[in-house]
């Protein structure tokens, strides 16, 4: 039974979070990642993690993955009374990406599946722009 609502995740008294987030994921993403961590014993009490996986001309590209809670991560969880979900965002991922839309897709064509990002503000980061915008560059920390 594939779940079509989406969900939406708030923030976690647990962890860095300087900013506020909008995000969401959709009930086939939530199902999948849920089916990946009943049925592969390593996955079990790993958490879901959203990292920035390349910068080209349209703005970052994200990737889904398996991960610990790390000591500054931000921790977006699923209020859901019978489904225990958490995402975790480093801090340099959680500077960049605070409006998203987690999904799965099943391409019948091609025979390819798999998580997606959308970030909402997405066009904001096109091309070089930090040299523009550099209240855009996450600062350092002192």
């Amino acid at each position: 039974m594939m779940m079509k609502q989406h969900y939406n995740l708030v923030l976690s008294g647990k962890g860095h979070h300087p900013h506020s987030f909008h995000a969401e994921i959709s009930g086939i993403a939530l199902e999948q990642f849920l089916l990946i961590q009943y049925h592969d014993p390593d996955a079990q009490d790993k958490k879901m993690r959203l990292t920035i996986n390349g910068k080209g001309c349209d703005g970052f590209k994200y990737a889904v993955g398996l991960d610990f809670l790390e000591k500054n991560d931000t921790v977006l969880k699923l209020v859901h009374p019978r489904v225990d979900f958490t995402c975790l965002l480093d801090p340099f991922v959680s500077f960049y990406l605070r409006r998203f839309f987690i999904d799965y897709e099943i391409d019948p064509i091609s025979d390819e599946d798999g998580f997606t990002v959308i970030n909402y503000d997405q066009k904001l980061f096109e091309g070089k722009f930090w040299k523009d915008k550099p209240h855009l560059e996450p600062s350092s920390p002192s």
